[in-house]
């Protein structure tokens, strides 16, 4: 089942003589339970289209289909409530809010969604990701007590904690040593696998394609190489 369709994406910066085309008409799909790699030398434009494809940036020109749903047809709230219900986000630096304690941090999608985090269902669900992700002895530290590694960890469980289709990641590893960052592709190897939570990341490392299924690269704005791994 399809659950991500990009169709002639183009997206530019700047105006007139200084605009800059950084997408160049890019086009292909994302099966259900995909681990996706999009690779690319600096400047590609790969973070640009994990943007548009989570909704966080608009496209000049062409649109992204979620689940068979455009996106960008959509009112800032109903594309607002997509990313809520259906995407999860993993970004190189963990966006946690300092002053929420790792299990405040987790539940944070829940709450701005209006869900009572205080219910059994929720309770439950925020044990079992805790444990998956090993931080059941930290629920009650605040992110300046944990060590990098397990603030992204927490940033994993808070994509997670609602279920969603899909999780879009941008170089989660690229703040991380290589231990920590093993550890935080296994985490997303088991998501993808237990859960079949569809990952896209962008990555510079060789090394975490393995991790994936898929590789994507780009050059110049556009895929050079699509292959199923």
């Amino acid at each position: 089942m399809q659950v991500i369709k990009a169709e002639g994406l183009r997206k530019s910066f700047g105006e007139g003589a200084n605009q800059t085309e950084v997408i160049k008409g890019i086009e292909f799909e994302v099966e259900k339970g995909q681990f996706v790699s999009i690779m690319g030398p600096s400047g590609c434009g790969k973070s640009t289209l994990l943007y548009l494809l989570g909704g966080l940036d608009t496209p000049s020109s062409g649109t992204v289909l979620i689940e068979n749903k455009n996106i960008f047809d959509m009112s800032d709230r109903k594309r607002s409530k997509l990313r809520c219900n259906k995407l999860g986000f993993v970004f190189q630096f963990y966006n946690l809010v300092q002053n929420l304690t790792v299990e405040e941090n987790i539940l944070l999608p829940l709450k701005m969604m209006n869900k009572s985090v205080k219910s059994n269902a929720y309770t439950q669900k925020l044990a079992e990701i805790l444990e998956i992700v090993n931080l059941s002895d930290k629920k009650k530290l605040y992110p300046n007590q944990l060590s990098g590694g397990q603030q992204q960890r927490v940033a994993i469980a808070r994509a997670v904690i609602n279920e969603p289709a899909i999780i879009l990641a941008d170089e989660p590893t690229g703040n991380l040593d290589s231990e920590n960052g093993k550890i935080v592709m296994e985490l997303f190897r088991e998501i993808n696998k237990k859960k079949g939570i569809t990952i896209v990341q962008v990555t510079h490392d060789e090394e975490k394609v393995a991790y994936g299924n898929r590789l994507i690269r780009m050059l110049d704005g556009k895929i050079c190489e699509d292959t199923m791994l």
